[in-house]
């Protein structure tokens, strides 16, 4: 099953829409490294210097025929660079890595060896311009994968996988997952992922919800009444915290977003840009940013699609008029920190998350609580096919094009993904001693051991990945099957659009003029702030206009669907 992302996602949104408008993923939030984001402090320029070896483009075919698995018989020593930027060296890496010798001493006959370097992405650069041993590095598309990838530092890793002398990574990497990691047609890195996607929702006060006698949460009246009592019975409280705007609206409206598909239309409220489809899904047949109900008909869009559209600015103005947020909008900053010090009722945040920001909550306001409210009816239903992506993983083990040892590294990483103890290992730590397992897929400390001594590995820099997943116990029990939810493949629909790249600078002009006016929109009328009356549409739509809209729709329109053209 396939679906077409809006066509203003699906042409990389030139002028960054998303980026304007703020957050479409919904994590709202989330602490630490997740599949589907990059850190914020990741490097947002390409490598300065070359590093050795580097050729001036990698325009060589994939290397795709199988290797055998290689002999053990001499001793090798490899050499994995890790990020310590965001935590350092785990605690007890090096018993893990004396276990794994132990286990592995016969079957393997291999030290491995983890640099765990501050300044990474700047270290990373160095070492590898320096020449220097590196075996395994972790990097990301969000850094600079894709550059060294393209200049040939990286080795092309195709030949490991869907081999039979590589089980491990046969059974955990599938053509299609390694298809939709390639860059420019070539596997550079091991694609490290759990989810393709997450649920979100908002986080409330349970306490509070508690004291005022009310049920837990069911429906969005449940959730605004929630909201009335906080404005009566708690001053100085906000109801719905927001940092500015940054993308809520998508999340709290997620459901009209799936409505909207009945309709063959794809809509991108944080944008406003809508698409028609034809009856398949295959083709658009006309797209709009923020054109007025005539406009819209003219179009071809059913009547559906005006309602769809107006309805979210409508509900966030009449949110804004209720007091739900906070009247000065654009001043708030740090959503997280005002939940924690009891200064706002709710958030949005990816369920994800809620474990740490539950803990942080009951830490700073004793007696305090939080749970989370899931406000799409299609996530609590759990219904299929409910997130679109590209699956596309976020973080990455590359190998070095200069590596010696291309052969053995692989055979660690098949190693690690060849079974459940394998893979438990290096991302819980020595079973017994710093975990032990709850049922056939949860984890918990040992009693008696200290949470902040045992092993504490970034997995998301070695192991993700969906085949194995354990759930900590300390989970709250409501957000389990949301857990599991993500962990479904039916869960997610894959993007007809996705990996689809041209060059857009015909529409440059037009892309940064409305660009800047799309983020002016997300700030008056994405917030609630303004009203947006048919007036107010009808200067909007003009103004557009103005800026080259309709040239830059149409050139959009025609790319996407030549592209559209060769899948279907």
């Amino acid at each position: 099953m396939k679906r077409i992302m809006s066509l203003f996602l699906a042409a990389a949104m030139m002028f960054s829409l998303l980026a304007a408008c703020g957050d479409s993923n919904g994590g709202g939030g989330g602490e630490g490294v997740t599949a589907t984001a990059a850190p914020t402090n990741a490097p947002t320029e390409a490598p300065a210097t070359q590093p050795a070896g580097e050729t001036e483009k990698d325009e060589t075919p994939a290397v795709t025929e199988p290797v055998s698995a290689p002999p053990t018989d001499d001793a090798v020593n490899l050499v994995f660079l890790l990020l310590a930027d965001w935590g350092g060296k785990p605690n007890r890496m090096d018993n893990i890595l004396e276990e794994f010798h132990r286990q592995t001493k016969e079957e393997l006959n291999m030290n491995v060896e983890f640099l765990w370097l501050d300044d990474y992405f700047t270290a990373l650069q160095m070492k590898l311009s320096a020449g220097e041993q590196v075996d395994s590095a972790f990097d990301a598309p969000w850094a600079y994968m894709e550059t060294f990838a393209s200049h040939g530092t990286y080795m092309q890793i195709d030949k490991y996988f869907h081999n039979d002398a590589y089980p491990g990574l046969k059974a955990t990497f599938s053509e299609t997952f390694m298809k939709n990691n390639m860059i420019g047609g070539k596997s550079y890195g091991i694609p490290l992922t759990q989810y393709f996607g997450n649920v979100d929702g908002v986080v409330i006060r349970k306490d509070l919800r508690e004291k005022y006698g009310l049920a837990p949460l069911e429906s969005m009246a449940d959730l605004e009444h929630y909201y009335d009592l906080i404005l009566q019975n708690e001053p100085g409280m906000i109801p719905f915290g927001a940092n500015g705007y940054d993308g809520y609206i998508q999340v709290i409206l997620r459901d009209n977003v799936i409505e909207a598909e009945k309709y063959n239309i794809s809509f991108e409220p944080n944008s406003g840009a809508m698409s028609l489809l034809n009856a398949d899904k295959t083709r658009i047949l006309a797209s709009a940013l923020w054109h007025t109900e005539s406009e819209l008909a003219a179009l071809g869009f059913p009547p559906d699609a005006n309602r769809i559209f107006q309805s979210h600015y409508d509900f966030m103005h009449r949110w804004y008029e209720k007091g739900y947020l906070e009247k000065d909008i654009l001043s708030q900053s740090d959503k997280m920190a005002m939940f924690k010090v009891g200064k706002v009722a709710s958030y949005v945040i990816g369920v994800n998350t809620f474990t740490g920001i539950r803990d942080e909550l009951r830490d700073a306001l004793p007696g305090a609580d939080a749970e989370v409210f899931v406000i799409s009816e299609a996530f609590r239903s759990m219904a299929p096919g409910t997130i679109t992506t590209d699956f596309r993983a976020w973080n990455f083990q590359c190998i070095p094009a200069n590596s010696k040892n291309a052969d053995r590294t692989m055979q660690f990483f098949d190693w690690l993904f060849s079974s459940q103890e394998n893979h438990d290992l290096f991302e819980y730590g020595i079973k017994g001693v710093d975990w032990e397992p709850v049922g056939n897929s949860g984890y918990r400390v040992p009693a008696g051991k200290n949470p902040t001594e045992v092993y504490n590995m970034y997995p998301y820099m070695l192991t993700w990945t969906p085949r194995f997943i354990r759930i900590p116990e300390d989970i709250d029990e409501s957000l389990v099957k949301y857990y599991e939810y993500m962990a479904r493949e039916d869960t997610y629909v894959a993007s007809s659009l996705a990996g689809m790249h041209y060059d857009s600078s015909p529409v440059e002009t037009e892309s940064l003029k409305i660009g800047a006016e799309i983020n002016d929109l997300c700030i008056m009328y994405g917030t609630g702030v303004v009203e947006l009356t048919p007036q107010k549409r009808q200067e909007i739509s003009d103004r557009l206009e103005s800026l080259g809209r309709q040239k830059y729709l149409d050139f959009h329109l025609e790319e996407t669907n030549e592209a559209l053209a060769k899948v279907y």
